[in-house]
């Protein structure tokens, strides 16, 4: 069995939110008819009937009503995993500029440094080692 594709599930979430197949098909700038044929290839993928289909419009049934509910949830972590994408592919070559007192840059910064790059390889790290004193001036001053 195929599963449904990502714009099925789209078109049944815009049906069911917006009542009627016709005002989801312009929503997603297809023609009526074409969002019923990808409805009726939904719905023989999943072996339900999603749509109840009358002259005086449509209304998803109680079992569309659930594989609705679920579709919007799918939906919304796709968009979640194609925002994450963004981020990763738009945070190649970021760079954090750290201040920190001798103290801290013998002990403690090495190994921060070295789960920076561990997480992100392609971050460019750069250090200051200045006393207490200029870190707090240098924080204040967004530098």
């Amino acid at each position: 069995m195929t599963g449904p594709d990502l714009d099925s599930l789209r078109l049944l979430v815009l049906v069911d939110d917006l009542g009627s197949i016709g005002q989801a098909a312009g929503a997603l700038g297809i023609a009526q008819p074409s969002a019923s044929k990808r409805l009726s290839t939904l719905e023989r993928q999943l072996g339900l009937s999603l749509v109840d289909r009358t002259r005086r419009g449509s209304a998803l049934t109680p079992d569309g009503r659930v594989i609705a509910g679920w579709a919007h949830r799918v939906l919304a972590e796709v968009d979640g995993l194609r925002t994450g994408a963004e981020a990763l592919r738009t945070q190649r070559g970021a760079q954090l500029r750290v201040a920190a007192s001798m103290t801290l840059a013998e002990h403690f910064v090495p190994a921060w440094i070295g789960e920076v790059k561990r997480t992100g390889p392609d971050t460019y790290v750069g250090l200051e080692v200045v006393n207490s004193e200029q870190v707090a001036d240098l924080v204040a001053r967004g530098r």
